[in-house]
């Protein structure tokens, strides 16, 4: 009896020192910013269905592997979407003579 007292007492002075931001309607507010970086995928490729985990080499495989398709997939970016750097020489003509 006396544990489980103490644990009602716990709870509730954890649940009053617990401030949840809440929308209007009540619901907790899960606006903010979050960080997807991450190499874990959403849903388990076909050929890790039937593995709990992966081995150190595998675990490194993975992320090289996943460390290579995103700079391919930066640099397809890059060039789809910035504009090409018209580089010249400097203009011999504008270059002042002593």
């Amino acid at each position: 009896m006396r544990l489980r007292g103490f644990t009602v007492l716990a709870i509730t002075i954890a649940s009053l020192s617990a401030q949840i931001a809440r929308t209007p309607e009540g619901r907790p507010d899960l606006s903010g910013i979050y960080d997807i970086a991450t190499l874990t995928p959403l849903v388990r490729p076909a050929n890790l269905a039937d593995r709990q985990s992966l081995s150190d080499a595998e675990a490194k495989a993975v992320a090289e592997h996943q460390a290579t398709a995103l700079q391919f997939r930066l640099r397809r970016f890059v060039l789809i979407h910035v504009p090409m750097l018209d580089v010249q020489a400097p203009n011999q003509s504008t270059r002042k003579s002593r």
